[in-house]
């Protein structure tokens, strides 16, 4: 009789013993260990112009995909049995050309499981490689004779801008083509003095940009000619 206590009660003891834990792609887990994609953290997530690399870390014990929205967010692999479960995943961002909007732009990395039963996002931004500026670069000619004609303004600018011009009768906007040409065209200075008016640069997070347009006139460019009053009745 005591020999048959004996091996119920080893039985029992047998039954009672916890499972062994299991090696799973690095992460050790349990028979009751639940279905988990996570994403631990990401290496880089703001970028300059230049672009570069980053990894994303994630520890899963499921098949995930990891995907991106925008083309010049490069990730390796779309298809989700040929990533790996508990790895870096490392990602790429193109290098961001300048564009007159000036803008940052932000792309969006997915990591999802196959099942569809987890998933989570990452967003990437990334600035432009040039500073924002608008800059006067050169103007042609400096300075207006009494004849009028066309005047160019060339700007060094890495914004969208727009142009405005001092409420005037003699200067007019002719042409402005968006990345920093602009032309302008000034009617004859008949007049006994000189006149100015003022071209307008403006863009967003830049003080704006005051541009002086200077003409002088015919009487100021032939302060030295000596004029001799005509005789009674004129020219014979």
């Amino acid at each position: 009789m005591k020999k048959v206590i004996t091996i119920v009660a080893l039985l029992l003891a047998s039954c009672t013993e916890p499972e062994p834990e299991i090696q799973y792609n690095d992460i050790y887990i349990d028979p009751t260990y639940d279905d988990v994609l996570e994403v631990v953290g990401v290496s880089k997530s703001e970028f300059d112009g230049t672009g570069g690399k980053a990894e994303i870390i994630v520890k899963s014990n499921l098949t995930y995909s990891v995907t991106s929205d925008k083309e010049w967010l490069r990730v390796p692999v779309t298809r989700a049995e040929a990533l790996p479960q508990n790895e870096a995943v490392v990602f790429e961002v193109l290098p961001y050309e300048i564009d007159y909007s000036g803008k940052q732009r932000t792309a969006t990395i997915s990591v999802a499981a196959a099942d569809s039963s987890f998933s989570k996002t990452i967003t990437i931004t990334q600035t432009p490689s040039n500073t924002y500026h608008v800059l006067l670069r050169s103007m042609t000619p400096q300075r207006l004779t009494s004849m009028g004609g066309e005047i160019v303004v060339t700007l060094d600018a890495t914004l969208a801008y727009t142009t405005s011009l001092e409420q005037n009768d003699w200067l007019q906007l002719l042409s402005d083509d968006g990345k920093g040409a602009i032309t302008l065209y000034a009617k004859k200075n008949t007049g006994s003095s000189d006149r100015a008016c003022t071209l307008t640069i403006s863009a967003e997070g830049c003080e704006p940009l005051s541009i002086t347009i200077m003409q002088t006139s015919f009487l100021s460019e032939h302060d030295n000619v000596i004029v001799v009053p005509l005789p009674d009745g004129g020219l014979q």
